[in-house]
């Protein structure tokens, strides 16, 4: 009889610690995105905490905050975060241009390949058109623009956007544009109301582009050029963050899901004439096909590997090499997986070196 307790002791305990290596990290945020709304253009930083709470029943602790965008600036505590307790990761994001914003950034965590994407948005109103000396601040040519570039946001594949970028005429005199526009042919121009703008004036033109002609993933840039009847040439760039489509559940909730086994990859004691080829692996854990639209690298970091789609419950690797910049210290490089999963179809993976 005592044998048969004792069985029934170590079977319950072996059960217990299945359920807790099973139940395995667990983090609640308050909210996995915030929406700032109209927001005015400013100088300083507007900032969010995103509050969390350690839902399971291990310590856990942040290992790294992957942004997708330099304008981020994010801060967070690397102490040990114990079962129930809260802490908060920190954003802060400069409104420097009017229009949308939809900014992202992955957390990873140490000792566990689980990672939470959360998002900032909202939108920066344009400026006031009577201030042209704060409100327009680069020059191209004879004109001033509110932007450095013609940014058109966050765009999907498949409908072209239209929107409207204003210009002040900095010189003493009037000056006219001429029909003779050069822009790519997923690009298009015309100029709102009238094509000559007086001097100290200011004008707009309109920029349709159609992503679907473009065909292409990311953040792109294309340059248009303006002619006017005084033989001046104003070339100016024409920017978009165009989104892949993403795959629309069906009514069993069956979707692709991507998993990236190691989000962050560290590699120390580097030589600076080394370049370092490191493997990734992504699992499609969902019960449809993953479809890999595009995996873009950023500077310093090759892709060598083409993966399209994969499988539910299948895994296929990405081989990436480190360019070796022969400078000494922390180096990060970065390459992004634009999928169809419908929850991530932008996926931030980084590379990190030390070079000795």
């Amino acid at each position: 009889m005592m044998m048969r307790k004792m069985q029934v002791l170590v079977v319950f305990i072996m059960l217990t610690a299945f359920h807790s290596f099973a139940q395995g990290v667990s983090l609640t945020f308050h909210t996995e995105t915030y929406n700032f709304g109209r927001i005015q253009k400013t100088a300083k930083p507007i900032q969010y905490d995103f509050v969390f709470q350690n839902t399971s029943t291990i310590p856990v602790s942040i290992k790294n905050v992957v942004s997708d965008c330099a304008c981020l600036i994010t801060s967070f505590s690397q102490d040990v975060i114990q079962p129930n307790e809260e802490s908060s990761i920190s954003v802060a994001f400069s409104p420097y241009r009017a229009g949308g914003f939809d900014k992202e950034f992955t957390v990873l965590l140490n000792n566990s390949n689980q990672s939470y994407l959360l998002k900032i948005k909202g939108y920066i109103l344009p400026y006031s058109t009577e201030n042209t000396t704060n409100d327009f601040g680069y020059q191209h040519g004879s004109f001033r623009f509110r932007q450095k570039n013609l940014n058109l946001g966050t765009l999907p594949t498949h409908i072209p956007v239209t929107k409207k970028f204003y210009f002040y005429n900095t010189t003493k005199k009037s000056i006219t544009f001429t029909n003779k526009i050069i822009t790519p042919k997923h690009i298009k121009v015309f100029f709102d109301s009238s094509m000559t703008v007086k001097a100290g004036k200011i004008g707009a033109i309109v920029v349709t582009y159609n992503p679907k002609e473009k065909n292409a993933f990311g953040f792109l840039t294309d340059v248009i050029t303006l002619h006017t009847t005084a033989k001046e040439k104003i070339t100016i760039t024409v920017a978009a963050d165009i989104q892949p489509d993403t795959y629309m559940p069906d009514a069993s909730g069956a979707m692709p899901s991507i998993c990236v086994t190691e989000a962050l990859h560290s590699v120390d004691n580097v030589s600076p004439e080394e370049d370092i080829i490191t493997e990734f692996f992504v699992k499609n854990e969902g019960n449809v096909s993953l479809k890999i639209h595009k995996i873009a690298a950023s500077e310093g970091c090759e892709v060598m590997s083409t993966v399209e789609d994969i499988a539910p419950n299948e895994s296929k690797s990405i081989k990436v090499r480190f360019l070796n910049s022969g400078k000494h210290g922390h180096h990060d490089r970065a390459f992004t997986i634009y999928s169809n999963d419908p929850y991530k179809s932008k996926q931030v993976v980084a590379l990190r070196a030390n070079v000795r």
